[in-house]
């Protein structure tokens, strides 16, 4: 069934300069100036969150009528003549880009966008910043490349453990879960602290409104997970780890030396300050590994190599590559199309196949929502749905259903009449559905009539009412309780085994109804790259 494996042609630049460094070594903030200077081009981030930091940096350096934001749920000035985008949705031209964090290019779902980068975009003038393990692949895709080696411009050093009482104003602490976060996030709140919390389905707003009140001094600590590790620059005085493990979407793992290094090299408030790293001791259900932190701060402090292998560009397919006209055959293709690949470019120069796992479980999604008969639409368009940077299952059927020539009233079924009734879990589910919506209703150009701008009106109202929940969410939160007794536990954990021993009592879960149902069946939700939320079902802790 598989016609070919096309491997786009690489991209020419008349000039590659790749700035290679750990963390606060100033690599970013140099060409970020450089493009200042300029006042023209694209400043191109792996995360909206950073892409609309720097955005908010250079309006207030340049003008605000002068830069522009492009991300997948937000355009805001498109025709300025300095753009800040993610991956996905940079141009394709420019006199002068900034690519910001490209070792991500070797990020499993993430990793095609910055291949685009690579191949299909043409920039005059192009600035790389990266770890530098990407010298040899970054020398393979140009060979002219310039490198300029940063340094880390403060001291780092790992100082052990602490506990909640010896937490200071300005420490950021680390976790893997929303559950965890604000687990953690109550307990430091009992202990007298102002403190904040920072996680992936925090919606940007929150968001915004949290690294503000940390940076200048209303919240003294904030628990975070690892987004503060890929780029989201906070103050930090020192970073404590209360975890060393996540779960990444697939599996409960450690994390690798890199990570550890991207988050602890956040420690140090400014680029020259020293910074101090350590683990959080003595909390019930956080367990952190101190000689594996200890690890990933020389790595930081650039004394140590990281592990990290960034050594190819990640190939997607192309519907003609899969040579399938009938839709509810995309899914055996494109596993046909993954063998094909890894057999032809395994003595490949820089490409590798990319993983087709999320985009075969969105057409088993459309499967189900569309049964065995033919399908409402053909194999390009199923094609593209399947390829939607949706998270959830949930927001995948609302294209299923508006492609099947459905009208959706998404006010209706969110009931955005009854936000100040909502819990703030479900907030985050109605604006973090309507991001995602927006992006795919762009880039499917309007399929079945979703309405960016009526998205982004329910998205909105969902944002500011979770904004204005989230201290009392801190405070109120049963994270790490059991839900009889109280008694301390893992976050990820509703019963403790005394209470499941002795009573019998099974769990139920929270929180997990779908979007359009709020008391309706619990779904399951997916994660992609970061782990930033688990997505791990909270049972009875052993």
């Amino acid at each position: 069934m598989v016609r070919c494996v096309t491997v786009p042609s690489l991209s020419s630049c008349s000039a590659v300069t790749a700035h290679l460094g750990p963390t606060n070594s100033g690599k970013t903030h140099s060409s970020i100036q450089e493009l200042v200077r300029r006042g023209a081009g694209l400043y191109i981030s792996p995360l909206r969150m950073l892409s609309q930091e720097v955005h908010l940096r250079l309006a207030d350096e340049l003008g605000a009528d002068r830069v522009g934001l492009l991300t997948g749920d937000q355009i805001v000035n498109p025709t300025a003549p300095v753009l800040c985008c993610t991956a996905e949705m940079a141009p394709t031209r420019a006199p002068f880009a900034v690519v910001d964090e490209a070792h991500w290019l070797r990020d499993a779902d993430r990793g095609p966008a910055w291949t685009r980068l690579f191949t299909a975009c043409r920039y005059d003038e192009l600035a790389l910043i990266a770890a530098a393990e990407s010298e040899t692949l970054l020398r393979s895709i140009h060979p002219s490349v310039g490198i300029v080696r940063h340094h880390r411009l403060g001291d780092i050093s790992f100082c052990g453990a602490v506990t909640l009482d010896d937490l200071q104003p300005g420490d950021v602490v680390v976790a893997f879960s929303r559950a965890a976060v604000l687990s953690l996030a109550r307990r430091i709140a009992e202990q007298g602290f102002r403190v904040g919390a920072l996680y992936g389905s925090l919606p940007p707003a929150a968001r915004f409104d949290q690294v503000r009140r940390f940076e200048h001094g209303d919240l003294e600590v904030i628990v975070a997970t690892d987004a503060i590790g890929h780029g989201v620059n906070l103050p930090a005085d020192a970073v404590v780890f209360a975890e060393t493990n996540k779960f990444d979407g697939v599996r409960r793992r450690d994390l690798d030396l890199w990570e550890l290094a991207q988050i602890a090299g956040r420690a140090g408030r400014g680029l020259d300050a020293d910074g101090e790293v350590r683990v959080l001791a003595g909390v019930r259900g956080f367990d952190p590994d101190a000689p594996l932190v200890a690890a990933g701060v020389e790595v930081a402090a650039g004394l140590a190599p990281s592990g990290l292998c960034v050594d190819r560009l990640l190939v997607e397919p192309t519907l003609d590559d899969l040579d399938c006209d009938d839709p509810r055959l995309l899914s055996r293709a494109l596993d046909d199309w993954e063998r094909a690949a890894g057999e032809e470019l395994r003595h490949h120069p820089w490409a590798a196949p990319a993983s087709v796992r999320v985009r075969v479980e969105h057409l088993e999604v459309l499967r189900g929502a569309w049964g065995g008969r033919p399908w409402p639409v053909g194999a390009a368009a199923a094609f593209e749905i399947a390829a939607a940077p949706v998270p959830r299952d949930d927001d995948l059927l609302v294209l299923a259903r508006t492609a099947a020539g459905e009208r959706v009233d998404l006010g209706a079924e969110w009931r955005v009449d009854d936000l100040d009734s909502m819990p703030l879990a479900h907030l985050e589910r109605i604006a973090g559905s309507s991001r995602a919506l927006i992006s795919s209703a762009r880039r499917l150009g309007g399929l079945g009539g979703l309405d960016p701008v009526e998205l982004e009106r329910l998205g909105s109202a969902a944002e500011l009412r979770a904004r204005d929940l989230l201290a009392g969410e801190i405070l109120e939160n049963s994270f790490g309780r059991c839900r009889y007794c109280a008694r301390q536990l893992e976050p990820r954990f509703e019963v403790c085994r005394r209470c499941r021993s002795s009573s019998g009592r099974t769990r139920t879960r929270a929180g997990r109804a779908g979007l359009s149902r709020p008391d309706g069946p619990a779904r399951a939700v997916r994660q992609g790259a970061g782990g930033s939320s688990s997505g791990a079902s909270r049972g009875v802790q052993q």
